[in-house]
């Protein structure tokens, strides 16, 4: 009985515990190498070494269990059947979260927008704060904190207002037909250049872009930095009614003429 127990150590047991050092060593020399390729390339996302580290941890893990089972005399033909029965039962209860997942590596890979920039996509708007395998955390204007699936992004269209670093800024106001519509455009441009938000090296133009009701509409366009766009709206039409006050340039109510015969 002692000789069977000493061979079944010799031959099963420590030739086990060895595969489990072994691979927890070569485990940690592979994360060390993909922490250091990580730390080199500043071209890849923190996502997306996080999700590759994870996949690596999963397969060296199961390559271990594997080798083990085998060493120990386990038949991995039933475990790997195991393995696939349960992968097929959680893939079908956890069909959402597989969705989200796909697309959550989807976005990793093809990276349409990164940790602060401001997008819109899946019914939302504001900031990305994070971006996770099945989630995106965004924080709105207003500083809510919205989670939004994966799979709702990659299914919808994704505007992302800040990736390009400037923006064109429109901004359209209303004339009466009775004004100096060249004046008006004069002081539009003028207002645009005095803001500190336009850039100057980039034109600057306002242009008729509709003949309505009671108002010629005037739309002033330029260029701002990304980070300039608001603070550049609300200076320019705040600006805008008291420059046409003191020119004598109405902004008319919609009005209807009406002329008997």
């Amino acid at each position: 009985m002692p000789d069977k127990l000493l061979n079944l150590l010799l031959d099963n047991i420590v030739p086990a515990l060895i595969i489990l050092i072994v691979g927890v060593i070569v485990l940690k020399i592979v994360m060390a190498i993909l922490k250091r390729a990580m730390d080199k390339s500043k071209s890849i996302d923190a996502m997306l070494y996080k999700f590759i580290s994870s996949v690596v941890k999963i397969v060296i893990w199961v390559c271990i269990v594997m080798a083990i089972a085998s060493k120990l005399g386990i038949d991995t033909k039933s475990i790997l059947a195991l393995f696939a029965a349960a992968g097929a039962a959680v893939a079908l209860a956890l069909q959402g979260s597989l969705s989200n997942l796909a697309s959550g590596v989807l976005i990793i890979f093809t990276k349409p927008f990164a940790h602060g920039d401001f997008i819109s996509g899946g019914g939302s708007e504001g900031t990305v704060d994070s971006i996770d395998l099945l989630y995106t955390t965004i924080i709105t204007n207003d500083n809510k904190i919205v989670n939004i699936p994966n799979s709702q992004l990659t299914s919808s269209t994704i505007t992302n207002w800040t990736k390009s670093g400037t923006r064109r800024l429109d901004i359209t106001i209303g004339v009466s037909y009775d004004s100096n519509i060249e004046l008006a455009k004069d002081i539009l441009k003028d207002i645009a250049r005095n803001s500190g938000y336009y850039m100057l090296d980039s034109e600057i133009s306002c242009n008729i872009v509709e003949y309505a009701d009671s108002a010629i509409i005037l739309q002033l366009r330029g260029w701002v930095g990304t980070a300039a766009f608001w603070p550049a709206t609300y200076a320019v039409n705040n600006a805008i009614k008291p420059a046409f006050d003191r020119a004598g340039i109405e902004i008319p109510y919609p009005q209807v003429d009406v002329h008997n015969r």
